[in-house]
């Protein structure tokens, strides 16, 4: 019994499934991401009795405490009782309990990137969709409007990532064509960018030739940077067609730098599960400061369906706004930019309460999450803007730059 005090236990029992996630406070400014009530987010854990001197972080929704810290002598065991970390879209606990030890500085992306899956499509010109207009006429006057009202609101940047419907365009006007030139350019105008979908496995040669053309007679003289990558990439196919990408959405389960293309993840937001929605939202938030997330508007199949789908996707967007509205949004092919997060080196030096950070090399804009259980008492050469409990967004141009802590009696 001795050994479980020392990592705060007085009674440790069976295995048990638990699921839900409820933080006991929370991460960010607001409390949106604190509860997570889904049967989606399994643990196998223990069922434990915290000793009144451990600190409980999280807890199942059956109340099993999933997250404690302890002090131990000179130190501090911050324990995590469950599954979940197998996978690597579910660490987010790690980086809360790593909030909670000696103060951190750790460099983040401070972005969020919407992606519009397959947008625009050949729509039809009957009215399936509508009794009172076509589909084509649905999508350019209500759902478009509306989406360029979210995208206006909350300040988005959209990558309207598009897939030619033929692998024979032809110089002719079509009404994709058309379309495409409708919403590509204002989509541009807007502040976002136009990409292109992944090839499928078996058309590799014939896709990026034909959207390559597609996209010169819609939008002649147009560059793209980004492509969604919804299936497994060639990039000697890509790079015949597209040689100015560096940017695949999608693919990856955590933002990395290979050779010279970006990998970004990019997941269909799940608008029928929002509390598993808010939990994957949250995982990117804590572990890289990256909301990105993809829209699919050809799953709107009626006008109810269309008010539900736009409703969901305002209510999130609303949801980001109250619990990060610090974030950032940008081009996806603008990411990057950000050394530090992907190669970049941080040297620390500790004077006292005071934290020195020395970057290998500069950048324009560089971002970072400063956790500490001691408040800020002053900084000098970055921008510090407290973002939640003992959390600080830090935004700098320097090569160095310092913190220093209130002191402690």
């Amino acid at each position: 019994m001795e050994i479980y005090r020392h990592v705060g236990l007085i009674e440790v029992g069976n295995f048990v499934e638990t699921t839900g996630i409820q933080l006991t406070n929370p991460f960010f400014g607001a409390s949106d991401y604190q509860t997570f009530e889904t049967e989606e987010l399994i643990n196998s854990s223990l069922s434990v009795r915290l000793d009144p001197s451990a600190t409980l972080l999280a807890r199942s929704s059956q109340n099993v405490p999933l997250l404690w810290q302890t002090d131990y002598q000179a130190g501090r065991f911050i324990f995590f009782n469950g599954t979940m970390m197998e996978d690597p879209l579910e660490h987010a606990l790690f980086f809360v309990g790593l909030s909670h030890t000696d103060p951190m500085l750790r460099p983040i992306l401070n972005t969020k990137i919407t992606a519009l899956h397959g947008f625009p499509f050949h729509s039809s010109d009957e009215r399936n969709i509508s009794s009172s207009m076509t589909d084509r006429d649905y999508y350019r006057n209500i759902f478009w409007a509306e989406l360029q009202r979210v995208e206006a609101k909350y300040d988005l940047n959209y990558v309207m990532a598009t897939a030619s419907p033929s692998l024979n365009p032809q110089l002719e006007t079509s009404a994709y064509s058309e379309d495409l030139a409708l919403y590509g350019r204002e989509t541009l105008r807007s502040g976002g960018e136009v990409a292109i979908i992944s090839a499928p496995e078996k058309q590799q040669e014939g896709w990026y030739k034909a959207n390559s053309q597609q996209l010169q007679y819609a939008l002649p003289g147009l560059t793209v940077k980004t492509v969604l990558a919804t299936s497994p990439l060639d990039e000697t196919w890509l790079n015949k067609s597209f040689s100015d990408v560096t940017v695949a959405l999608g693919g990856t389960q955590f933002p990395t730098m290979q050779e010279d293309q970006l990998r970004l993840p990019s997941a269909p937001s799940d608008f029928t599960n929002t509390d598993l929605t808010k939990w994957y939202t949250f995982n990117e938030l804590v572990s890289s400061g990256l909301i990105s997330t993809q829209i699919m508007p050809q799953t709107v199949t009626s006008e109810e369906g269309g008010e539900q789908f736009l409703a969901s996707f305002k209510d999130s967007h609303e949801m980001q706004q109250r619990e990060v509205p610090w974030l950032r949004s940008t081009k996806a092919s603008d990411v990057a930019d950000n050394h530090h997060f992907f190669n970049g080196s941080i040297y620390t030096k500790k004077t006292d309460n005071t934290y020195t950070f020395t970057l290998d090399e500069g950048s324009d804009e560089t971002f970072f999450y400063f956790t500490t259980p001691i408040p800020v008492a002053d900084y000098t050469d970055c921008q510090l803007e407290s973002i939640g409990p003992g959390l600080y967004l830090v935004k700098s141009e320097s090569l160095s730059f310092t913190i220093q802590l209130e002191e402690t009696i």
